[in-house]
């Protein structure tokens, strides 16, 4: 394996998990390219326009009547919307829509794929937690003031509540769900496959998927098993952002993440962490 690294394979020998069901090959081939040993499980699946009727009818009321505010909660959830309306010839007004109101992101996914179709964030959550993008419209006051707000996969509760109980007007647009993962066997086998030490590193870039790997060990009893090769160095949790790392720092998982939450630093991060490992 040393000679394999050292032909430019500084992978070689490593086993690289990855939980992600979105663009789950787009994360694991520069780690193979690598010399890595990648398997793809992810620990949920992702249901796109689940009711696209309903997006479509509020998609044509915002562009009739635009909001003063919109949340973009994910880059995924966004560009959805716009696969949407795109099909349905709104595109283009979708984006005069966005570009005519205050766009609140919630992190640099969210902002770099408003860049992508066009638009952009006026302002950007930092921590990529809901809570930030709740505590600065509070702050600015929003009794009132009509906001629309794309849901990400959970539905983001906390977030619609605390809006609704400051006064606002709130637009709820469901663009995706979670759901089970497609092979809950190959999820089961893969959390036992971490406490025996199968792997060298996990991957993160969802936190409901996060979250769900975390319950899959739970279910196997190997959560111990996995904390205790972390703490001493043996398994590396690499998440796409904080908000992503969270299950796992509830857990006792320790992770680390890039500082831009974007698939090219957290392929480097994995890389240059796994290939320095013993």
């Amino acid at each position: 394996m040393a000679e394999a690294r050292e032909e430019g394979l500084p992978l070689a020998g490593r086993r690289i998990l990855v939980t992600a069901q979105r663009r789950a090959d787009d994360l694991a081939a520069p780690l193979v390219r690598r010399g890595a040993e990648v398997t793809v499980v992810p620990t949920l699946a992702v249901e796109k326009h689940i009711d696209e009727e309903t997006l479509l009818d509020q998609t044509r009321a915002l562009i009739a009547a635009p909001p003063r505010i919109v949340v973009i909660t994910t880059g995924f959830g966004l560009r959805a919307w716009n696969e949407s309306a795109i099909g349905n010839g709104l595109g283009g007004r979708l984006v005069e829509m966005l570009n005519g109101a205050r766009v609140l992101a919630r992190g640099p996914k969210a902002a770099g794929a408003l860049q992508q179709i066009g638009s952009r964030a006026d302002w950007v959550a930092a921590s990529e937690l809901s809570d930030e993008i709740l505590a600065t419209l509070r702050t600015e006051g929003v009794d009132g003031v009509e906001i629309a707000v794309q849901l990400d996969g959970g539905g983001d509760a906390g977030l619609l509540a605390g809006l609704r109980q400051a006064g606002a007007r709130v637009i709820e647009l469901p663009v995706y769900r979670w759901g089970p993962p497609v092979d809950p066997d190959a999820v089961a086998g893969a959390a036992v496959d971490a406490g025996v030490g199968r792997y060298d590193a996990v991957a993160f870039t969802a936190a409901p998927g996060a979250a769900a790997w975390v319950d899959s060990l739970r279910k196997a009893g190997t959560l111990d098993a996995v904390r205790a090769l972390v703490d001493r160095g043996e398994l590396r949790l690499v998440a796409v952002g904080a908000r992503c790392a969270e299950p796992l720092g509830a857990a006792g998982l320790r992770a680390v993440w890039p500082e831009r939450s974007r698939l090219g630093p957290l392929t480097r991060l994995i890389a240059e962490g796994v290939s320095q490992a013993d």
